[in-house]
């Protein structure tokens, strides 16, 4: 995975988070997609130095999603990681991402898990609803994504 400078903006949406991500491959966006979560729940993908509470499994982590490299297999593959973030405390983004034509596969090789740390902010779900992820051509090698967050 290459996360050279994805970027994402919040966007003012009703009563929700609207975010726009720029990124270099789909793999990018998901992954910029989850650090703008981690932003608004005010977690860290980090341990920090006092942090106990944190258990290292062995044993990989993975989220597996059948669909093709589009906006539902985005928002799908969201809503899952943010269950297993906001509900049983997983932290972190993944250490790999494979997205063909057919799947979606996120591995954590030694995921971190940390149930008790209190989020700053509740997010519902990723919504279908006006979500787009759309290469900007070939020449740019740019990817370009626009979802929404019930909160």
């Amino acid at each position: 995975m290459n996360l050279t400078k994805p970027q994402y903006t919040f966007l003012d949406h009703t009563a929700d988070l609207a975010v726009e991500v720029v990124a270099s491959t789909p793999c990018d966006i998901l992954l910029a997609s989850m650090q703008a979560i981690e932003e608004v729940l005010k977690i860290s993908s980090d341990d920090g130095p006092d942090d106990e509470k944190v258990t290292r499994d062995q044993k990989p982590f993975r989220i597996q999603l059948p669909g093709g490299i589009n906006s539902e297999t985005m928002v799908d593959a969201l809503n899952e990681w943010l269950f297993h973030t906001a509900d049983q405390g997983l932290r972190g983004r993944p250490d790999a991402c494979r997205w063909t034509a057919e799947e979606l596969i996120l591995t954590w090789e030694r995921p971190k898990w940390n149930p008790d740390q209190p989020l700053a902010t509740e997010i519902k779900a990723v919504t279908y609803h006006e979500a787009s992820l759309q290469s900007a051509g070939q020449e740019s090698g740019q990817w370009n994504a626009y979802w929404i967050a019930d909160l």
